[in-house]
């Protein structure tokens, strides 16, 4: 099979798992539950998160952290699906449109992940320790948002303890 096919599959494959019905749950990018969206374009096993997304830093708990932004329908539904390499990023932040009951998963999820869900306000409305799913699963897990969340911030596993931090909302891009 032609490289260039391959790519058409594994995209198919991708737009197909990650779309979503409305009262389904995202992923380490956006699954299941909040949104029904696909990444436009696949991205290959291996890639570093640096190199798909803008950047901003923030403050949480009074922690300045460098994090990537998800800020389209796109980038939310991308997440850190097949990102094996954080580089120099702590995180991403996911920046809805509206406060609502959020939903991620791990599916196509390399990394384990701590996710703390923010209101508008920036207080925190759950967190988890969540841990990837096979890409063949089709049950992956859903972890949802235990208040009307607006910001999901998602970093490696362990990496910091945020789950009682105030998201600073004057450092949100």
């Amino acid at each position: 099979m032609s490289r260039r096919l391959a790519l058409v599959v594994v995209a198919s494959l991708v737009t197909a798992s990650c779309a979503t019905a409305s009262n389904s749950a995202p992923s380490s990018s956006v699954g299941p539950a909040s949104e029904s969206a696909a990444p436009s374009t696949a991205v290959a096993d291996g890639v570093a998160v640096d190199a798909l997304f803008a950047r901003s830093t923030i403050v949480v708990g009074g922690v300045s952290l460098n994090v990537a932004i998800a800020d389209t329908k796109d980038k939310r539904a991308q997440g850190l699906m097949f990102v094996t390499d954080m580089g120099d990023v702590d995180g991403m932040l996911f920046v809805f449109d509206d406060a609502r009951d959020r939903s991620f998963w791990m599916r196509n999820t390399r990394l384990p992940l701590d996710i703390v869900y923010f209101d508008a306000a920036g207080f925190p409305v759950g967190d988890y320790l969540m841990t990837p799913c096979p890409d063949t699963d089709q049950d992956c897990p859903g972890y949802p948002s235990s208040g009307q969340a607006m910001f999901a911030l998602e970093t490696v596993a362990g990496t910091y303890t945020l789950a009682e931090a105030t998201l600073d909302m004057s450092s949100v891009p």
